[in-house]
């Protein structure tokens, strides 16, 4: 089960300082990377590589995915820098 939290990430992982709640490791701390929020509508949008610009449709699936609502294109990143 994937949680949408309020600083626009999917959790990657919990956090055990604050009773082990999902939580987001890319933004710095905040009640943001901890709290869920609603997830959106995602239907029409595009999600664009921070890395190298590839775009997809926008999906809470891709990897390191970012919804920015107030921008034109969500983030993610495909891969195309490697993994490690």
């Amino acid at each position: 089960m994937t949680t949408f939290l309020q600083c626009g990430h999917i959790a990657q992982t919990t956090d055990p300082d604050h009773g082990d709640v999902p939580c987001c490791v890319m933004c710095k701390p905040s009640e943001a990377t901890r709290t869920p929020a609603v997830e959106p509508n995602l239907e029409g949008r595009k999600a664009k590589c921070r890395e190298c610009d590839k775009t997809r449709d926008s999906s809470l699936e891709l990897a390191f995915f970012r919804h920015q609502p107030l921008r034109s294109m969500d983030s993610f990143f495909c891969g195309c820098g490697g993994w490690d």
